[in-house]
């Protein structure tokens, strides 16, 4: 059912299946290379990584089972990139939108408190020297 659901690239059914057939039994080559090509549809080279290592640690001439790591391990270092360039674009912007804010504004209320202060302070020091 795997090998089918891979060739109408229903990369989840086949991973699904492939998942099950690895509860009974965790060394079974095919349900490893297939859940690792199905993880590769589903832009998971991790998955796959982990699957097709596991099927050269078992069949370790296996060449198909080393072309598609390699592949696996390409796609990982493009997500990677890809992620990487999304991160900094984001990071730019937002030192750009920090750049740009205008700076604080001082609290209006609180400056006219503190002048009418000073105001009501002087007019009180005039007031207690003024004669009677």
């Amino acid at each position: 059912c795997a090998a089918s659901a891979l060739k109408l690239k229903e990369w989840g059914v086949a991973e699904d299946a492939c998942s099950k057939v690895l509860v009974m039994d965790a060394d079974n080559v095919k349900a490893l290379y297939r859940r690792g090509e199905a993880s590769m549809g589903l832009s998971n080279p991790d998955g796959a990584i982990k699957d097709l290592q596991h099927v050269l640690k078992i069949e370790p001439g296996n060449k198909q089972a080393r072309q598609r790591l390699q592949q696996a391990t390409e796609m990982k270092k493009t997500v990677l990139s890809k992620e990487r360039n999304m991160y900094s674009s984001i990071f730019s912007r937002m030192a750009k939108d920090v750049e740009a804010q205008p700076a604080p504004q001082p609290n209006l209320f609180e400056e006219a408190q503190a002048r009418l202060e000073a105001v009501v302070s002087h007019v009180t020091r005039v007031l207690k020297t003024w004669p009677h």
